[in-house]
């Protein structure tokens, strides 16, 4: 219309307009986040979906797949992993200085540290540590880590800077290569694989601490939520986070 008629666009405009043209790109830009379609829902895997498919892996890939497999979605649950921060985006850029790799993983008498060299809310790269405890339950973090890494040992592909979790051709858990394969296993179980995405876990374990009646100081601790600045204040032993843990698999 304004080529047509001749007319100055309206976004073309002088510094005597320039107050009334950033107030109609604002508009215009509001006008088109009203008309955005709504985001799909991400449905949360909560403690009793991860019982279901933890039988399923037991007969479903192979069996290092299905181990591996096994690791990482009880791993990612208990540690409120986001997708990625266990896996990357292409196997051929993995960085063992930034992405999980076997030494980011030591094992003590009763729990094991997950390090994360970066993680969402933590800049400078300074990195934190995650507690993954032994626990009375199927879902056991530590064992089922422990077990894994043994099984890794036995294939000879172990090495301290090699990517924590691979497939069967020890390359580096791609995030395509496990949604995919998550859908499948959620399809397996009888669910809507749609509604599921890679955060499912993190939402699944928040969603089980809430069932179970963790506080929230303790679930901000867990998923390492930075909101309400109090929680930074807040002294949370081991022993304290092993019980959340045990009470979480067991809501």
């Amino acid at each position: 219309m304004c080529l047509k008629d001749d007319i100055p666009s309206p976004f073309q405009s002088s510094d005597r307009d320039h107050k009334s043209m950033v107030r109609l790109s604002l508009f215009l830009k509001s006008v088109k986040r009203s008309q955005k379609q709504s985001v799909r829902p991400r449905f949360p895997i909560t403690s009793d979906i991860l019982k279901q498919m933890r039988v399923k892996l037991k007969r479903l890939f192979s069996e290092f797949i299905d181990l591996m497999f096994e690791t990482v979605c009880i791993v990612a649950f208990h540690g409120f992993l986001r997708c990625g921060e266990f896996t990357v985006d292409n196997a051929s850029n993995f960085d063992s200085e930034s992405n999980l790799c076997v030494s980011d993983v030591t094992f003590y008498e009763d729990f094991a540290i997950l390090h994360l060299t970066q993680s969402k809310n933590r800049s400078f790269r300074k990195g934190i540590d995650i507690q993954l405890h032994r626990l009375n339950n199927i879902l056991c973090p530590y064992t089922t880590l422990k077990n894994y890494l043994q099984l890794r040992s036995v294939k000879g592909k172990c090495a301290l800077s090699d990517p924590l979790f691979i497939n069967e051709n020890f390359s580096a858990l791609e995030r395509k290569y496990f949604i995919t394969n998550l859908k499948f296993l959620l399809e397996a179980c009888g669910y809507q694989a749609v509604l599921y995405n890679g955060h499912s876990f993190r939402i699944g374990a928040a969603t089980s601490a809430g069932k179970a009646n963790i506080e929230d100081h303790l679930i901000k601790t867990l998923g390492r939520w930075s909101s309400d600045s109090y929680c930074r204040y807040v002294r949370t032993d081991k022993s304290s986070i092993k019980n959340a843990q045990q009470q979480i698999c067991n809501s």
